[in-house]
């Protein structure tokens, strides 16, 4: 049988879903069993899912099925609004 393999996922957590950051900080690094997705993260984070969010993973515009891998970095953040 072999072990999970575990990944390093880098979280930003913006503006109101700061409050899911499992420290005193928004910037962490957290520990995920692979496969793992964006929305494996938000349900690690105890993020609701009718919290309206948006993904960025490495910078990049992400859905909630998007794999991870070991290292990624992930910003979580609400819409922006405004003209």
């Amino acid at each position: 049988m072999t072990e999970p393999r575990c990944l390093t996922i880098h979280v930003l957590l913006l503006s109101l879903l700061k409050r899911f950051a499992p420290a005193d900080s928004h910037r962490f690094d957290l520990a995920l069993e692979a496969p793992a997705c964006i929305d494996d993260l938000t349900r690690h984070l105890a993020i609701p899912g009718d919290v309206v969010r948006i993904a960025l993973k490495n910078g990049k515009w992400a859905e909630g099925s998007t794999l991870l891998a070991d290292g990624d970095a992930v910003t979580l953040m609400p819409p922006v609004d405004g003209g």
